[in-house]
């Protein structure tokens, strides 16, 4: 039976739970990602094995055969989570999952490109958003925290002769994804043992009491421009 909340205004509670990282190779995204509280690293590169929290791959299987199937490899492993006591689910790299969706659609039609044949007017673009979206909404519907990892490139105008730094990640599938993540976090390498993170994107403006787990407050707390400027976190630079 359906129950109604009743008609009166409510408190909101503003705590992250759903988190993009993005940075360049070796800035400290899986590092800092591997230290939420029971942390699963659903990974795509052969990195996951330096990783200090478990792991399982996407793209190869237990024996370490090629998976053809990732989209359904995906699915069986999201329906057992509930059954486990991992808390924080790692996708790493998100662009990689694009990736071997789009060629495992395009396989299966049997055209060469994601934009040929069965799949052209957007048609195969449109069923890889599709698969992206279905895959938001799952991870969403766990009590779990979900963070989503990318690499980050160098943007070019090159009409106004400028650039910018934004995640590998292409734009129609990081508008599907960020759009449904609490944080944007990007990770910097300053020099040989000193990593930088910042807040780049909030939903809402989070104090440290906002954050009810303590390994996560802290986490956040070493991000810049997390929390308002008397916290601690202002200016704060970690050495690993």
């Amino acid at each position: 039976m359906i129950t109604f909340p009743e008609d009166k205004p409510r408190k909101p509670k503003k705590e992250p739970h759903y988190f993009f990282i993005y940075g360049l190779p070796m800035s400290g995204k899986t590092f800092f990602a591997s230290y939420f509280p029971h942390a699963l690293d659903l990974n795509t590169d052969n990195n996951a094995k330096q990783s200090r929290v478990p792991f399982m791959s996407l793209v190869t299987d237990e024996n370490d055969k090629p998976v053809k199937d990732v989209i359904g490899r995906m699915d069986e492993i999201l329906k057992r989570i509930p059954q486990t006591s991992f808390k924080t689910i790692i996708i790493d790299t998100i662009e990689d999952v694009v990736d071997a969706f789009t060629k495992q659609v395009t396989e299966e039609a049997g055209e060469k490109y994601i934009t040929d044949g069965k799949l052209a007017y957007g048609k195969g673009t449109g069923m890889v958003k599709k698969l992206i979206s279905d895959l938001v909404l799952e991870l969403k519907a766990m009590q779990v925290n979900v963070i989503w990892i990318s690499r980050e490139i160098e943007q070019s105008d090159i009409a106004n002769g400028t650039t910018k730094i934004v995640p590998a990640l292409k734009p129609q599938y990081y508008n599907i994804i960020a759009g449904n993540c609490d944080l944007v976090i990007r990770t910097q390498k300053l020099g040989p043992n000193t990593y930088y993170r910042s807040a780049e994107e909030k939903r809402s403006n989070y104090t440290p009491e906002d954050i009810t787990d303590s390994t996560i407050r802290q986490l956040l707390e070493s991000c810049h421009g997390m929390f308002p400027p008397q916290t601690k976190n202002e200016e704060k630079k970690e050495t690993k």
